[in-house]
């Protein structure tokens, strides 16, 4: 019972520290810590695309505001939808968010960066979109996982799916935003009967599994030599997959002393 809560518990929070890291590297400085969202309930949202910073709105003179670096709001461009009513090339009008409330917050150091966004008619308030950070959106670069899974539809709608990073634990992005995971890991899973599945991590630590059998599966890493786990929760090396279910696992790693 221990291991599974153990398991729960770093699954519920390894999204949030990764996207953390990622959200503030990117320019989009947000200073709020929210429990992490699965994929499963962040594509229930009505809509899911790929946006561009095109421009920001700043203050004008004799102007007041106390928002982010003086931006009153950001106009965003539609690039690619993945589920929704939104069409390529539609303009949408962010308002500038606040770091206190949890809310997405834009700069200029951001134009011309590309975001994915979860966005429900909740997030638009007064004539203007105001998303929390309290969600699977962020910069492209570094919501790799989500991204391999959007861009298979609808081949891959309703399988199992089994995906996560093999990352360093405190350093979670590079300089560039891109996840700073360990390539080349092996992922070996085995279900139940002994029938055994096994995946190689990509440049960025990334990893998934699809049509894996309902139930419960073993799985660890195999990891490189000059490598070791560095969080006890990845002793757990059972996880119980539903069928159709997305589920994540996150591995922490760290160098051999």
């Amino acid at each position: 019972m221990w291991n599974s809560l153990k398991e729960i518990v770093r699954i519920m929070i390894a999204p949030v520290i990764i996207g953390f890291s990622l959200i503030f590297s990117a320019g989009e400085v947000r200073a709020c810590t929210c429990i992490g969202t699965s994929l499963d309930i962040a594509m229930l949202s009505e809509n899911i695309a790929i946006l561009t910073l095109q421009s920001v709105e700043e203050y004008g003179p004799g102007e007041k505001g106390s928002q982010y670096q003086g931006i009153k709001r950001a106009r965003l461009i539609v690039k690619k939808v993945f589920k929704g009513k939104m069409k390529a090339g539609q303009v949408l009008i962010f308002g500038q968010g606040s770091t206190g409330l949890c809310q997405w917050v834009f700069s200029k150091a951001g134009i011309g960066k590309d975001s994915l966004f979860f966005l429900n008619k909740n997030d638009y308030v007064e004539g203007e979109w105001r998303p929390s950070i309290c969600g699977r959106s962020g910069r492209v670069e570094s919501v790799v996982s989500d991204l391999a899974y959007l861009e298979k539809l609808p081949a891959v709608r309703g399988k199992t799916r089994l995906s996560g990073l093999v990352t360093f634990e405190g350093d979670g992005m590079r300089p560039d935003g891109t996840p700073n995971g360990l390539a080349n890991v092996t992922i070996t899973v085995e279900a139940a009967g002994g029938k055994k599945y096994s995946v190689k991590t990509d440049k960025n630590g990334f990893y998934e599994f699809y049509g894996l059998p309902a139930g419960k599966l073993k799985m660890a890493p195999v990891l490189p030599e000059g490598y070791e786990l560095n969080m006890v929760e990845n002793a757990v090396d059972e996880i119980e997959i539903s069928r159709g279910e997305l589920r994540e696992r996150y591995y922490f790693v760290k160098p051999k002393k």
